[in-house]
């Protein structure tokens, strides 16, 4: 009787501790299906990351090559104003030199004119 009490209890522990074993087994399985269910998400979203980051690379690739040939047109630019500037610069020197070869007063006012004219539009920023 003894014995039969005794693996009785045995048994009762032995099933106590199963179920608390299971427990724990389906505890951690829940605990798992919820840490994958994280990291799928953090997946899917960090994947969505990089595209949307590549994406703007890539924009930002084709803007800045954009922005180089607007450059380069702006100083092709810049440089045939800058020639035509100094045509005219010299067009007007000989245009002045040839009045002064023939009507030195006339030059002289109108010298006088054309250097007031400068100085209004001429301006210091002291700041």
């Amino acid at each position: 009787m003894q014995i039969n009490a005794q693996i009785n209890a045995s048994s009762s522990q032995i099933r106590a501790e199963s179920d608390r074993i299971n427990s724990v087994i389906v505890s951690a399985n829940a605990d798992l299906r919820g840490h994958r269910r994280i990291y799928q998400e953090k997946q899917i979203t960090t994947i969505t990351e990089v595209q949307e980051a590549n994406a703007n690379v890539k924009i930002a690739q084709e803007e800045l090559q954009v922005a180089q040939v607007e450059l380069k047109s702006a100083s092709a630019n810049l440089r045939v104003t800058e020639s035509a500037l100094a045509a005219a610069r010299t067009k007007n020197f000989e245009f002045w030199m040839l009045n002064f070869t023939t009507q030195p007063s006339d030059f002289i006012l109108q010298s006088y004119i054309v250097l007031c004219s400068l100085l209004e539009n001429f301006s210091l920023d002291w700041d």
